[in-house]
């Protein structure tokens, strides 16, 4: 992983498309193992962390969640991970949209840190943690509108007219086994907004703050998460964020309907 230019101090958030490392793999006439995979970022990782996402996009109000059992929908570096979890192996944070199972010495503070935070994009969540903790995030082979879910703590931050916080309220099991109701808050996109994060590509890498990296045959993103705000939150500020959304009055139109009509 030296390629990647990583210190064995670093907080690396890392997401990739797994189906496009197996399908390397098999033109090579090898097998792909997500174990192996996680691994070879741990070993070099010594002093730092590994967060792979556990996120869930499905969840409806008022629902059970329970955190030991909550399957993520992330690909499957988020299944081995999670399956490592259930083993006892990684921590896992107490978000049930956009939580982070931690591989690394800082596993029990960052979970502990980050366990009453009850706003997924907030300033005490795990995004806030890698934006203040010097956060590399590591994107294999996806684009920066599949993978850049960072852009939506900066959002938060900086309180864009686009997004509201929407409460869900759950009866909720933590990791620790300890059920209470609770509300947890996520800012959604109002209704006719349409990302486009992939403008911000070139805006990244011009500010030093993406670093586009071939492997083989995967592209690789390495992206320094304090620069990237900075980057977003100029977009926001100076530019009305025309770099990462835009309205569609058809995508609003449907959306409408589709609330009227159930």
């Amino acid at each position: 992983m030296n390629h990647l230019q990583l210190k064995a101090s670093d907080n690396v958030y890392l997401v990739s498309d797994v189906s496009r490392l197996m399908m390397t793999a098999l033109q090579h006439h090898e097998k792909f193992d997500p174990a192996q995979f996680i691994s070879s970022f741990t070993d070099q990782l010594t002093d730092g962390n590994l967060l792979i996402p556990g996120f869930v996009n499905t969840l409806s109000n008022e629902m059970d969640i329970d955190m030991r059992t909550l399957k993520p929908e992330t690909g499957g570096l988020s299944k081995e991970a999670f399956n490592q979890f259930k083993k006892g192996g990684p921590l896992r944070t107490n978000d049930p949209f956009h939580s982070f199972f931690v591989f690394g010495r800082d596993g029990k503070k960052i979970t502990d840190a980050t366990n009453e935070n009850v706003d997924t994009f907030g300033k005490n969540s795990v995004f806030g943690y890698l934006h203040q903790n010097g956060g590399v995030l590591i994107m294999i082979d996806l684009p920066l509108y599949f993978g850049f879910t960072f852009a939506h703590y900066v959002e938060q931050q900086e309180q864009v007219s686009y997004r509201r916080n929407q409460p869900f309220h759950f009866q909720f099991t933590d990791t620790s086994g300890n059920t209470s109701k609770k509300t947890f808050n996520i800012y959604a996109k109002k209704r006719g907004y349409d990302p486009l994060l992939n403008s911000l590509e070139k805006l990244l890498e011009d500010a030093g703050a993406l670093q586009r990296i071939t492997f083989n045959t995967a592209v690789i993103f390495r992206i320094d998460l304090q620069k990237a705000y900075e980057v977003v939150s100029m977009d926001i500020i100076n530019n009305g964020a025309r770099n990462i959304i835009h309205f569609k009055f058809s995508l609003y139109l449907k959306q409408t309907i589709k609330k009227i009509t159930g």
